[in-house]
């Protein structure tokens, strides 16, 4: 029970250390863009993670940079040797997220990767394989939402198209299991819709074919 409690608090603490809320953002709407000619993929600690190729569009902006929202569930990651995750993880896509590129204006910052809080599916929320595997095959047939396209209470409207069950019940909570997964169920229904900085990051040479696309309309 300690060690579902450990794993649920691990959960939790990576959830809301520098979320960014989208309501303390700029809306961007100007159809400024950043595109990835093809899947951008890095592997850190036996997982691969990757972004996916299209075009990022403006959808906010703060003092120093801009944020650029992908296509849907365009932040992925596979487990490509079994160790923590276990053998049934081995070579397969256990969790996907809607993401956010920031794009600094000093050219000399790198860009950060944020994925969208409440989106997608993971096995480290309770899903399972198939709920990951479901979320991939809808996201195929979906638009990305506007950029800045906002409902009443102030949330990207990308966050309701490409939710899987984030209202997890406690047999859901997966290695957090019973009350643990309750309490991680709980902070993903407050956290929603917020930017999270992805745990790992690529370099700025793995991001090297990152092309600018200028705005086209005001």
């Amino acid at each position: 029970m300690l060690i579902r409690w450990t794993v649920a608090l691990l959960v939790v603490s990576t959830m809301t250390a520098c979320a960014i809320s989208q309501a303390s953002l700029t809306p961007v709407s100007d159809g400024s863009a950043v595109s990835l000619p093809e899947n951008v993929k890095y592997i850190r600690n036996h997982v691969e993670f990757s972004l996916s190729q299209g075009e990022y569009r403006a959808a906010f902006a703060d003092q120093k940079g801009t944020y650029y929202q992908g296509p849907p569930l365009c932040f992925r990651t596979k487990l490509l040797e079994a160790g923590w995750g276990g053998k049934h993880l081995q070579d397969k896509i256990f969790a996907v997220f809607d993401c956010v590129l920031y794009v600094p204006r000093d050219s000399r910052s790198d860009t950060v990767v944020y994925t969208v809080n409440g989106t997608g599916a993971s096995t480290n929320f309770g899903h399972s394989l198939e709920d990951v595997d479901a979320a991939i095959a809808s996201a195929a047939s979906r638009q990305p939402s506007s950029p800045a396209s906002r409902t009443s209470d102030g949330v990207n409207s990308l966050v309701a198209a490409s939710v899987v069950n984030t209202s997890l019940t406690p047999a859901q909570a997966g290695a957090a299991g019973g009350l643990a997964g309750a309490l991680v169920a709980g902070i993903v229904a407050v956290e929603k819709g917020k930017f999270e900085t992805a745990a790992q990051q690529p370099t700025a040479e793995e991001l090297k074919n990152l092309v600018h696309i200028p705005a086209r309309e005001k």
